[in-house]
């Protein structure tokens, strides 16, 4: 026994078969992980109220444009993620 109540992936918008994960322990939190994508309505409302978010960050917000064209996100659209699922923690990443 882990501990995870719930888990399930989420289609993010990057290239063919990017997602993101939801984890949800039996203790009540709730962990949001998302690998590259553009900001994502159905990741947003599937990790409502979330305790953790780790979101990539790629690029800086003065290169919005370079972040649509490769579909990734800039940081402000990274938090913004976390302040529309209502995320107690955002933690901002790239690989």
């Amino acid at each position: 026994e882990i501990g995870i109540k719930h888990f399930f992936n989420v289609p993010v918008p990057h290239c063919p078969d990017s997602y993101g994960c939801v984890f949800e322990t039996i203790d009540g939190y709730k962990l949001v992980y998302s690998g590259d994508t553009r900001p994502c309505s159905a990741l947003i409302e599937a990790g409502q109220g979330a305790t953790v978010l780790i979101h990539e960050a790629t690029l800086d917000d003065s290169m919005l444009e370079d972040a649509k064209y490769k579909m990734h996100s800039t940081t402000s659209e990274a938090i913004n993620v976390g302040v529309e699922m209502k995320c107690k923690y955002v933690i901002l990443t790239h690989f």
